[in-house]
């Protein structure tokens, strides 16, 4: 009876594992060297216009925009901890796309209001890809084994910048 019970234990915990082994892997272009803050810069008023994207590979051609509750959590305590960098914002308002924005006018008219009363505009998108493929075969291997070989699951995530001033003319670019 002992045996029973044991091997039902373990057999739930299989089954209710997958997942469970995660490896964090190194961060690819962190910039490199001194970051200095250019305090004597002229104050200005700054819109920063997000976008939170998600691309499969190998089965979205074109990269989809999430809906609030799909963004990466926890990003607003991202950006709170990143505003802290810029040392010469006097005001500033954020703005998040969504991909329900194409049916609201009330939103796009809320953003082009945003838009034309702020000196600059910062264009941020997030991407986050995995390949299709990769993750059907390690879901059916891992599910096939059990869970018991842990299978690779990989994320990647990158950010582009956009900065356009009043007119609209793009400044700079990064990412």
């Amino acid at each position: 009876m002992k045996i029973l019970k044991w091997m039902i234990a373990v057999i739930l915990c299989i089954l209710f594992a997958p997942g469970c082994a995660t490896f964090k892997s190194d961060m690819k272009g962190i910039p490199e060297g001194p970051q200095s803050k250019n305090f004597g810069a002229e104050k200005v008023d700054v819109l920063f216009v997000f976008s939170h994207l998600r691309q499969t590979r190998g089965l979205d051609a074109i990269p989809k925009l999430e809906n609030e509750h799909e963004r990466i959590r926890g990003f607003d305590d991202f950006f709170k901890d990143a505003y802290r960098e810029f040392s010469n914002i006097r005001h500033y308002a954020t703005f998040t796309e969504y991909a329900s924005d194409v049916n609201d006018p009330k939103r796009r008219a809320r953003k082009d209001s945003l838009t034309a009363c702020h000196d600059f505009v910062i264009r941020m998108t997030f991407m986050r890809t995995h390949s299709f493929s990769k993750t059907f075969l390690a879901t059916l291997a891992s599910t096939v084994s059990l869970t018991v070989l842990p299978m690779p699951r990989t994320k990647s995530y990158s950010a582009t910048a956009e900065v356009f001033d009043r007119s609209g003319r793009l400044v700079m670019t990064c990412g």
